[in-house]
């Protein structure tokens, strides 16, 4: 292979850098028939470039690369990652010149460092926080010490099947440009549900002629009378306070 290079580069100087030329003459040269595989033009063009940086057709390393997780370089991968912990491992191991290896093991081994994903939630201001104490602090206060209280919502279920993408892999070997069509109004239902420290009362289905209804004031207000109230009748359960948010199908 080094015979190969040599001659390309050498056969590329002395046909006044052609590479058509220097095709050919790799015909000749060594036999090669004419259909037969021959180097192409960026091979040709990057011995080239070896050949005038080093003075060799075989591109050097820059360097010896770590194998070894001395201590020294389990310190050092630390301080890389506590600088910048979005960077890859790959690349921090490219910017230290670190064996890709090498620096999975530190991570894993040594450090015991982890990748993990960032979770996006809902995002909350100084005041929101000052707000969650005093709501906590109103209800310590207000509710008698025989109180049992109720805590309410509805969740939306679509019913079609949702896919996430990112879980779903299929190994073939060729690619099987598998399809999931997603309808762009899907089928749901929407349930509410009531919990406390000693009963849960659900679920409650919002649907008008056996089909999923939106939540408004009236839907509310009768399955509060019809459902939720009997449920309480039933129970017994003495001084109950009831908790719901402010929808404004709760307080229209």
């Amino acid at each position: 292979m080094s015979e190969q290079r040599e001659f390309a580069v050498e056969a590329y100087f002395l046909n006044k850098y052609s590479y058509v030329a220097v095709k050919r003459a790799f015909h000749t040269h060594f036999g090669i028939k004419p259909r037969g595989p021959v180097p192409d033009r960026k091979s040709i063009v990057l011995w080239v470039e070896n050949f005038g940086t080093t003075g060799s057709v075989v591109k050097k390393s820059s360097g010896r690369q770590w194998t070894v997780t001395m201590p020294e370089n389990v310190e050092t991968v630390r301080q890389s990652i506590l600088r910048s912990p979005r960077r890859s491992a790959r690349k921090q191991a490219v910017a230290l010149d670190i064996s890709n290896r090498s620096m999975h093991r530190i991570l894993h081994e040594h450090l015991h460092f982890h990748p993990y994903k960032m979770v996006v939630v809902q995002e909350l201001s100084p005041r929101d926080f000052q707000n969650r104490i005093t709501a906590c602090e109103t209800l310590l206060e207000t509710l008698p010490p025989d109180t049992l209280a109720f805590f309410s919502d509805e969740a939306h279920f679509h019913i079609s099947g949702h896919v996430n993408k990112q879980n779903v892999h299929y190994r073939s070997g060729n690619n099987p440009k598998e399809l999931h069509e997603r309808p762009l109004h899907s089928d749901k239902v929407t349930v509410w549900c009531a919990l406390s420290r000693v009963r849960i009362i659900s679920p409650y289905f919002f649907e008008e002629d056996d089909r999923a209804a939106t939540v408004n004031s009236q839907r509310y207000v009768d399955m509060i009378k019809n459902f939720f109230e009997p449920a309480l009748e039933e129970m017994n359960l003495g001084n109950v306070w009831f908790q719901q948010d402010g929808a404004k199908a709760h307080t229209a």
